[in-house]
């Protein structure tokens, strides 16, 4: 019989603990040299890398609501909604140069006249490519006209930028206010599933090429400021 800090084993059982104490030992050294391969690492930045860029989801709401996602390589994430509105027009109609966007006075300082950040093909109308304008939210909107007919609008709300941190096949998202969640997650060149505890799977699909990004942290604040006069100047107005 063996004495412990005054309990009795039995040899038998002593040896047991032991062996199960070295079996968790070795499990715990075999994971964490896993991580340090080459190869795990190697996975590890593939994902990443695959993760930036922004996300959309493929469906929205009647009003054309919709999340939006953008991760970047610094570790910044932003979890978000906007609008996300597809239309299309006719390129043969003959009104069309009147109707479309044209480039305001870049000397202006007002920047709710549109301003071009992308050129279309080399050949197409001037109106085809990315257009930005301030948008009455306080943010930005951007809109991309193609030279076959479709005019997408994007406007990206003004939410505060979180982290995101890659722990193995889970996403761990923090979110200003909010306690850390581990999603699971499954990314594509094309798609991103996001499985929270609980909840059904959200399939966000890849914006390709990247022609708008979320607001930033400098112009979500900007945005804040702008609502809030906004709202101000128009309770002024009731009384």
């Amino acid at each position: 019989m063996i004495t412990i800090s005054g309990f009795s084993l039995h040899a038998p059982l002593r040896y047991l603990f032991l062996a199960v104490w070295i079996l968790i030992l070795l499990l715990n050294v075999t994971a964490f040299a896993q991580e340090k391969t080459p190869a795990a690492k190697a996975i590890r930045e593939t994902s990443i890398k695959r993760l930036i860029g922004v996300w959309e989801s493929p469906d929205t709401t009647k009003g054309g609501l919709g999340a939006i996602y953008e991760f970047r390589e610094d570790g910044g994430l932003m979890v978000g909604m906007g609008a996300l509105v597809n239309m299309t027009y006719d390129p043969q109609d003959p009104n069309l140069q009147q109707l479309m966007m044209q480039s305001g006075d870049k000397n202006l300082d007002d920047d709710s006249q549109p301003q071009k950040i992308m050129d279309g093909p080399v050949g197409s109308p001037s109106y085809v490519g990315v257009w930005k304008f301030r948008h009455y939210t306080g943010g930005f909107a951007f809109q991309q006209i193609t030279a076959d007919g479709r005019i997408m609008l994007r406007v990206p709300f003004p939410i505060p930028w979180g982290r995101y941190e890659v722990k193995g096949n889970k996403l761990s998202i923090m979110q200003p206010g909010s306690p850390p969640v581990d999603v699971v997650y499954k990314v594509t060149d094309k798609t991103l599933d996001l499985t929270a505890p609980g909840k059904k799977t959200q399939r966000l699909i890849r914006v390709i090429p990247t022609w708008y990004h979320a607001l930033t942290e400098s112009e979500t604040e900007e945005a804040r400021i702008r609502l809030q006069r906004i709202i101000k100047e128009n309770e002024k107005e009731k009384k």
